[in-house]
């Protein structure tokens, strides 16, 4: 501030920083200034040199001084600031509507649930009345004198109980969901009971060819358990395993101990479930594709009667291999009531089942009767198509479509009636194999379903079939479309057979049918004047064997392959004889026939007339 240091230790300073100090500072002789803390911002620091004994020493300098603000402090920031508190609003805006959509959501599915479960309790109160006289009746018309009566008497129990177990599984859910299904506790030997429970499915396993197995890691096991609730998890669980477990696979009921718990473990060797689906295996009125899992009622009720008894439900499948229901209950011994007798039997012992000998019912018809090949998996609708159809037509039944498709390419059948829901491949699938095969694509089909939604008869139309009938359907319906579609088979067969049909020259191919006819006319007529020509170069061509090529003409034409070979030799024969100046022997050695008296006994048999008869008319 000075360069003068005559009495320099007699010389003060004085400062002033605008924006903080209103007045001059004195700093002593001092010469260094120390500021801290200062905000942001831009100041001025004045400082000068006071020496009372020099009069004329008073310099002054001047300093300005911008303190910059830190990176958290610009505008900048204080945008992204003001950014990211927007963005915060509108998340936790968003976060609390979607708690609130998920809420209003969930109290929805709950209602809907509530009303569903409330709407088939009313439902199934209304059907127990009728069901019981159902049940009375058939119980009653059990005793008739006649073996048939009792048969379908025996069918009608059979299904009216299975339907009203239906029942009571959906009263038992509401009684779950309001709290009022009681839970009585026995004190017994679990081991002996669960056993006594997989022995009444033999009978049933038996008719499958399916082997139970029943494993128990420990002899007895005395603890407190519902009887009643035990035997609902055991019949749900087993019945399952049996509908989706193939003729010849295993079933397990494995029993183990583990300290305060018992595990009950349910295994088959069936078609398992998709991974997709596992999550939602116990949702109430929950359904699978056609291919796996119906879960609708009884693994939803299963796992609710789990749950009541303190206990866990799992479940692990592999597609192919498998499924495995693990059930985990609480071990208690507090009850002293010892379980006084085992609940009644699941199902029965001995089948009254109807068994009908098709060979037998078979060889009894005409072999012009119209075979039909059966495709359902359900036993006792198969055995009511069965008893429906027995009198009028030949029958083949098979139990799962791929069956029924290997079925129908051996046998070549006049009509298929197919399930739609069925093991290994639907109806859906066998219709659009079937239509699209050469062997077997005249064969009219039948789909029958319980699925009457507009969606599904499309999609059976759309796939081939000729007609669709739903579940449950009257059995004149069934006799009526059969017959209309035969009749249609019979006109298809005339038309083949008209002359239109065989002097057109060029005809168009308006069905699959007619492409396969006009191949077969083509290739003989490409071969004509051959005579070593038949029926075995003919299959060679077009690649199908000796057997499905009679069938199938002899379906779309009504004659033999020799017949319908010869029939294209004579139409030509007698073109030639109307349009050519050649004899009779020489047009029979054209058409590709040997012997020209062979060729005038088929001539006239075809025509009603010789050749030379033929001839005679056309030159006059």
């Amino acid at each position: 501030s000075t360069l003068n240091f005559f009495q320099a230790e007699r010389t003060n300073y004085q400062y002033w920083l605008k924006g903080v100090h209103s007045d001059w500072q004195d700093n002593g002789n001092q010469r260094t200034l120390t500021f801290a803390g200062l905000k942001a911002g831009d100041y001025q620091l004045k400082v000068k040199a006071v020496n009372p004994d020099l009069q004329f020493l008073e310099d002054t300098i001047t300093l300005d001084i911008a303190i910059t603000p830190p990176w958290w402090q610009t505008w900048w920031a204080y945008s992204l600031y003001g950014l990211l508190g927007i963005t915060g609003i509108l998340l936790a805006y968003r976060f609390q509507l979607n708690r609130q959509l998920e809420k209003a959501e969930t109290q929805r599915l709950q209602e809907l649930d509530t009303l569903k479960t409330r709407f088939f309790t009313n439902i199934t109160h209304e059907l127990r009345t009728p069901l019981t006289l159902i049940l009375g009746v058939a119980d009653q018309l059990k005793k008739s004198a006649k073996k048939e009566i009792r048969q379908k008497a025996g069918m009608i129990g059979r299904n009216g109980q299975q339907l009203l177990d239906l029942i009571n599984q959906i009263l038992d859910l509401s009684k779950l969901e309001s709290g009022k299904l009681p839970i009585q506790l026995v004190h017994g030997d679990l081991i002996p009971y669960l056993n006594y429970l997989m022995e009444s499915f033999h009978s049933v396993a038996a008719e499958k060819n399916i082997r139970l197995h029943f494993l128990a890691e420990v002899p007895t096991l005395l603890i407190d358990y519902d009887a009643e609730k035990i035997k609902q998890i055991t019949q749900n669980l087993l019945a399952n395993a049996l509908k989706h477990t193939p003729e010849n696979g295993d079933i397990y009921l494995q029993v183990r101990q583990l300290e305060n718990k018992v595990e009950l473990t349910f295994r088959d060797t069936g078609k398992g479930i998709h991974p997709g689906q596992l999550p939602h295996i116990f949702e109430r009125f929950y359904q699978t594709d056609a291919q796996n899992y119906g879960s609708g009622i009884g693994l939803s009720l299963t796992k609710e009667i789990v749950e009541a008894l303190d206990g866990k439900i799992t479940v692990q499948s592999q597609l192919g291999k498998g499924s495995s229901f693990t059930i985990s209950l609480p071990i208690q011994q507090n009850v002293q009531t010892p379980l006084a007798k085992l609940i009644g039997p699941i199902g029965e012992k001995t089948s009254t089942k109807t068994v009908y000998d098709l060979t037998k019912l078979n060889d009894t018809k005409a072999p012009d009767t119209p075979l039909l090949l059966l495709i359902e998996d359900n036993e006792d609708v198969r055995h009511f198509l069965v008893d429906c159809l027995k009198n009028q037509y030949r029958l083949v039944t098979v139990t799962n479509g791929q069956s029924g498709i290997e079925k129908a390419l051996a046998d070549i059948p006049d009509l298929v009636i197919s399930d739609v829901m069925m093991p290994e491949k639907d109806g859906f699938e066998v219709c659009r194999i079937l239509k699209t095969t050469d062997q077997t694509s005249h064969i009219p089909i039948i789909l029958l379903t319980a699925k009457a939604d507009q969606t599904s008869k499309l999609a059976g139309l759309e796939h081939g079939a000729d007609a669709y009938i739903t579940k449950p359907f009257a059995e004149a319906e069934l006799q009526v479309r059969i017959q209309k579609l035969l009749e249609l088979r019979r006109r298809l067969q005339q038309r083949y057979q008209s002359p239109d049909f065989w002097e057109k020259s060029a005809l168009p191919a308006a069905t699959i049918e007619d492409e396969f006819v006009l191949k077969v006319r083509q290739l003989v007529e490409a071969n004509l004047t051959n005579s070593q020509f038949g029926i075995s170069q003919l299959c060679q061509k077009i690649g199908i064997s000796r057997v499905h090529l009679h069938r199938k003409l002899k379906a779309l034409t009504n004659q033999s392959t020799t017949q319908f070979i010869n029939r294209i030799r004579l139409q030509k024969a007698r073109t030639l004889l109307k349009n050519s100046q050649l004899n009779v022997s020489e047009i029979a050695y054209e058409v590709g026939f040997s012997d020209p008296a062979y060729f005038s006994r088929l001539y006239s048999g075809a025509f009603g007339e010789a050749p030379s008869v033929s001839r005679g008319r056309d030159r006059k």
